[in-house]
């Protein structure tokens, strides 16, 4: 009876943190579909970013991927691992794979991360990898729903 007793409880407190958490699509921290921005060069006196075709997705269970799409049909999970946050504004990656760097896929590369959400919607990063050694800038822009225009 104290078995099942407990699984009940269990499944409760699993099923109220599963149905508690916002969506991916929902959320306004870290959590979320994240597109890379990319300087291009609109004319010689300025730069703007556009989007790239790699996406970061950070989950609900502290799991990462980071997937490209080359517009050319082609599309794929680069990399993957599990990040846990530090302090507000920084966490550490731990990469399980990674499709491109020896170094990166061996399950030891880790890297440091400060970033800061702006707007909800954008966030400024720059990461420290454990292999690499030097610390690189990043901007993405977070994946929103589409919405329908009033008339």
């Amino acid at each position: 009876m104290k078995k099942i007793l407990y699984s009940l409880i269990c499944l409760f407190c699993l099923a109220g943190q599963t149905y508690g958490q916002e969506p991916l699509y929902k959320s306004k921290g870290l959590v979320g579909i994240w597109n890379q921005l990319v300087p291009k060069q609109k004319d010689s006196l300025k730069t703007v970013l556009v989007p790239s075709g790699t996406f970061k997705i950070y989950n609900i269970d502290r799991t990462f991927l980071l997937m490209v799409n080359n517009g050319g049909g082609v599309c794929g999970i680069t990399a993957y691992g599990t990040y846990e946050g530090r302090t507000p504004g920084e966490l550490t990656e731990k990469l399980e794979f990674h499709a491109f760097s020896e170094p990166l896929n061996s399950g030891k590369s880790t890297s440091e991360i400060r970033y800061s959400i702006q707007d909800d919607n954008i966030m400024r990063l720059e990461y420290y990898n454990s292999d690499i050694k030097q610390w690189i800038p990043e901007i993405w822009v977070r994946v929103t729903p589409f919405s329908l225009k009033e008339k």
